[in-house]
């Protein structure tokens, strides 16, 4: 599993401190190549950057007591089965308010995965997935369900996962409002067996 880790860390350094242009062959095949020129049309590059960028931040609209919130989140998933279908999930989200700013998830999912599509790429599926798990901030409790939409990259031993998702939370406390949130981003997810 460490050495997995190890491999796509190195591999998203490679693809960060390179130049990459992808050029069209004569057989009409898409194909990478590295340009080690300082020069290229930086456009792949920008890509990429945004790419990493939504990998590492995601968008959160959260909907509580009558008011929307913006905040940002990451989740990270290890996934069991054939291809990763059954997963448990960590999420943390920060919100930008005054109080209450940091939430905490953990949850259980499913993914229903459409049959996959060989690319050159990546192997990809269109993904559903349905979900629940448990909430925590600072004042207390709460449970979710959760439905996402997707496109699943990947296959067998990572999984990158562009999605956008629903999840409404109904806290144990009396006096805690529940909230609606929605997000999109990519999930990044390992499956460890």
């Amino acid at each position: 599993m460490k050495v997995k880790l190890i491999n796509i860390a190195l591999l998203f350094c490679l693809l960060q401190s390179a130049n990459i242009s992808i050029a069209q062959q004569n057989n009409s095949k898409l194909k990478f190549k590295l340009n080690q020129k300082a020069g290229g049309d930086g456009t792949a590059l920008l890509t990429i950057h945004a790419v990493a960028i939504a990998i590492i931040i995601n968008p959160v609209v959260m909907y509580e007591n009558k008011k929307f919130y913006f905040g940002l989140t990451r989740e990270v998933s290890l996934g069991f089965g054939k291809h990763g279908e059954f997963r448990i999930s960590g999420e943390y989200t920060y919100i930008f308010r005054t109080n209450l700013k940091h939430h905490l998830r953990a949850s259980v999912k499913y993914d229903m995965m459409s049959s996959l599509s060989r690319s050159e790429w990546l192997p990809s599926r269109d993904v559903f997935t349905i979900g629940a798990g448990y909430f925590l901030d600072e004042e207390g409790p709460g449970i979710f369900p959760e439905i996402t939409a997707g496109y699943r990259l990947g296959e067998p031993d990572y999984i990158l996962y562009p999605y956008i998702k629903l999840r409404h939370t109904f806290m144990t406390k009396k006096d805690k409002p529940d909230n609606t949130d929605f997000s999109l981003g990519m999930i990044l997810g390992f499956k460890p067996f």
